[in-house]
């Protein structure tokens, strides 16, 4: 157990080095783009990132699930057939997606969000679902071969600081198309580097044979609950986004945006730590190893919620100073911070809950969980956000996230018998 915590450790380090300069990057858009400008470009990467979570169909947790084990018992030609499967899949859908976003951008920004300045940014920004989508799901596959550190660099470090790079030379010249433009630059080059990082660690060539029992039917059974969860997750995540966006302008999206970025700060703990042990939950599940599961989630769970802490509290403490790094206009949304850091303290404090449930086999509630939230979360927004504002919102995704959180506990204790929490 020790040596996955090890890894965790090296993860989540190379994690807040890519989250340091994820917030520059983020203070950067701030400052170049103002509160409206920025608002725009979250409106616009929500509407891609949905868009690539319909691309890869959930497939990018299946992979740990299925791939993980094959690895420990070098089975590469089973690889192969997971591998040309899930990508031959992921491609043809993310190319149907690209063409749909790009050519209702027109539709989406005028008549939808009633915003003509969405259109060209959106359009630019398409051009990055098939890039994300692939770059995504290789990162997986090197997450499952227990490289998660390799994994960490591409996703969580690669893609911020090439993206810094980009948007300060693009967005400095051409504003918001610029910092579009950099997005989509930054996907491609990352996506690149992550087939060949693929090819260089794994075994697969040409001369592998393939696993002709790989069932289309299992990985679909697997994957679509997953992905049901994946955009559900989404619309806890961006409901708020969109919701403000249509009622109360973009100006107003910039503005929340920026809380909510500072907030995720803290989920940098949660991700890394996920990407080292999913594939160990996914093993230990499979081998029958209940107690030492049991074991490695509890510990688990006692340092991100101690980590938790130590987030919320610098929050709490200094709040102005943090808002202030983004320009003065974000101090308005101070309590809208407040409130947001709460859910993450929650989120972070009950462990990695949704990873257990997936790894064990048990999609079909995580997926009913996050869709009972889901659905909470977008009839608090409707009814606190006209009257609240970015406060509103902020109310609706906490309570959401921590009743969601709240219910995984209990399922993976009374149905699992594994214990998270004291």
């Amino acid at each position: 157990m020790s040596h996955y915590l090890k890894k965790s450790a090296s993860t989540f380090i190379i994690r807040i080095i890519g989250t340091v300069i994820a917030f520059l990057f983020n203070v950067m858009l701030a400052r170049l783009l103002g509160a409206e400008g920025t608002g725009i470009y979250v409106l616009s990467g929500t509407i891609i990132s949905i868009s690539t979570i319909v691309s890869r169909l959930g497939l990018d947790n299946t992979i740990l699930r299925f791939v993980s084990p094959e690895f420990e018992s070098s089975n590469w030609a089973k690889i192969k057939a997971i591998h040309n499967k899930v990508i031959f899949i992921t491609l043809s859908l993310s190319s149907l997606v690209t063409i749909t976003i790009f050519i209702s951008a027109e539709f989406v920004a005028h008549i939808i969000f009633k915003d003509i300045n969405l259109e060209i940014p959106l359009k630019l920004m398409s051009l990055s679902i098939i890039p994300l989508s692939l770059l995504n799901l290789y990162s997986e596959f090197i997450k499952a071969y227990k490289k998660p550190e390799t994994a960490t660099i591409i996703q969580g470090f690669s893609i911020p600081c090439l993206g810094l790079i980009l948007l300060y030379i693009l967005a400095s010249k051409y504003g918001l198309i610029g910092a579009a433009l950099a997005s989509f630059l930054t996907s491609l080059i990352i996506m690149l580097i992550s087939i060949i990082i693929w090819n260089k660690l794994s075994n697969l060539n040409d001369n592998t044979k393939t696993e002709t029992s790989v069932s289309t039917a299992q990985l679909l059974n697997s994957c679509l609950p997953l992905l049901m969860v994946a955009i559900l997750n989404v619309v806890i995540d961006f409901s708020d986004t969109v919701m403000i966006a249509s009622l109360i302008g973009s100006a107003q999206v910039g503005l929340y945006s920026v809380a909510l970025n500072i907030t995720r700060i803290s989920s940098i703990l949660l991700s890394s730590i996920n990407s080292v042990v999913a594939p160990q939950f996914s093993s230990l599940w499979a081998r029958g190893e209940k107690e030492d599961l049991n074991i490695l989630a509890k510990s688990i769970t006692k340092k991100m919620g101690i980590a938790a802490l130590f987030f919320l509290l610098i929050i709490i403490i200094i709040p102005d100073q943090i808002l202030a790094l983004f320009g003065a206009e974000f101090l308005f949304a101070k309590n809208t911070m407040f409130i947001l850091a709460l859910g993450q303290f929650i989120a972070l404090a009950t462990g990695p809950v949704a990873y257990l449930l997936m790894m064990t086999g048990n999609e079909k509630f995580h997926r009913n969980n996050v869709f009972l939230c889901a659905i909470l979360n977008i009839g608090l927004n409707f009814m606190l956000i006209p009257k609240f504002g970015i406060e509103g919102a902020a109310i609706a995704t906490t309570v959401a996230l921590t009743i969601k959180n709240i219910l995984a506990v209990y399922f993976v204790r009374t149905k699992l018998g594994i214990k998270v929490l004291i």
